[in-house]
């Protein structure tokens, strides 16, 4: 899987919201218990979850792949590696 770490930081600035304190249940001050009359609760939006995925994702993502890297260097000491334009100019201009 690959991330963009660029994407995931807008993903980051322009999905965060304030959440605000959940409204208690319907019931009177009267009847509410003293563990439940100060409690908050904090829902988050399915945005906000997809954040916190793709932060876990990049923070586990190494930032180099050795084994690639390892792979390419020894395909240039070889002669053997090819570069295809093809696939250079699609991504360098995506569809």
């Amino acid at each position: 899987m690959q991330i963009d770490p660029v994407r995931a930081q807008r993903i980051t600035a322009s999905s965060l919201e304030k959440v605000a304190p959940a409204q208690m249940d319907a019931t009177s001050p009267a009847e509410a218990t003293p563990a439940a009359a100060g409690a908050s609760r904090l829902e988050l939006s399915p945005q906000a979850a997809e954040v916190q995925a793709a932060q876990q994702a990049l923070a586990e993502t190494p930032e180099v792949r050795a084994e690639r890297v390892a792979t390419l260097k020894a395909q240039m000491a070889a002669g053997t590696y090819q570069v295809d334009p093809e696939k250079i100019a699609a991504r360098m201009i995506p569809d």
